[in-house]
């Protein structure tokens, strides 16, 4: 009887390595693939078992793609999940974050004084936009972009977050889907830079931007207090918490530094 119960947990153990193993070297080949045809800088893992990461450019924008691993819920087992990010080149003239429920934790840790909740009846409420300029996010967001953040955050993925300073922008996207299907790569990443064309601010609209009046100071109010429609402040997180906040969530992911696009 225990022999039994044991050949029966050894295969199935040895089931889902097979399959974790065929997943794994599919990903390799359409990741491998994707970066020939990109010209993409691809690296296999320090071990055969590792999992690949891409980075480069594509167009005027940084691209990342890589695993990463998570604990679950229950802190005694991980997941891998796939991490794809595109760096705008250029950011917003306020620091500020967007993202799904995925992405609110990491949100609501940084030092982001005003929360901005679109009048769209399809903004879904579990969405977070937060920014320290609320009313430079509030301006950003147009119609067409906010459009543009719909589509995205109602993908079929863990959490859509996008980030940005006065510097970069980057759009994050964390999805358990391994993308081990070279042509569903494309097609997704294809779909992803289109959208992104509509969120890069422009020079002309930088400036308009940055004109834009601070229509109260967040901390002459009581958090929740609204200052304008659909602006209010945030209580801010314990000054520990900030100071680790401070850091960039997206440092994280494996790019490699990237040059500058061609103005020309």
């Amino acid at each position: 009887m225990w022999i039994f119960i044991w050949a029966v947990l050894s295969s199935f153990v040895l089931i889902i390595f097979s399959w974790s193993i065929r997943i794994l070297l599919q990903q390799k080949a359409a990741w491998r693939a994707y970066a020939d045809k990109t010209k993409l800088t691809y690296q296999a893992g320090p071990r055969f078992l590792s999992s690949p990461s891409l980075s480069g450019m594509i167009g005027p924008y940084g691209f990342g793609l890589y695993t990463e691993e998570q604990q679950t819920n229950d802190t005694r087992t991980s997941r891998f999940n796939t991490v794809l990010e595109i760096a705008l080149r250029r950011g917003l003239p306020t620091t500020g974050a967007m993202g799904t429920p995925g992405a609110v934790p990491l949100i609501q840790s940084l030092r982001l004084e005003q929360t901005y909740v679109p009048d769209d009846k399809d903004w879904d409420t579990t969405w977070m936009a937060r920014a320290r300029h609320g009313a430079i996010l509030k301006t950003y967001l147009t119609p067409a972009r906010l459009e543009i953040f719909k589509k995205i955050f109602k993908m079929k993925v863990l959490s859509a977050l996008f980030v940005f300073d006065q510097q970069d922008a980057v759009l994050r996207i964390e999805t358990a889907d391994p993308l081990n299907n070279k042509d569903r790569l494309e097609k997704i990443v294809k779909g992803l830079l289109q959208q992104v064309d509509g969120l890069m601010v422009q020079e002309d609209e930088w400036n308009r931007l940055s004109e834009t009046p601070y229509i109260s100071s967040p901390f002459a109010l009581a958090p929740g207090t609204a200052q304008q429609p659909g602006i209010t402040t945030n209580p801010l997180p314990a000054p520990d918490a900030a100071a680790a906040a401070e850091v960039d969530p997206v440092i994280q992911a494996p790019l490699a530094p990237l040059p500058e696009a061609d103005s020309k």
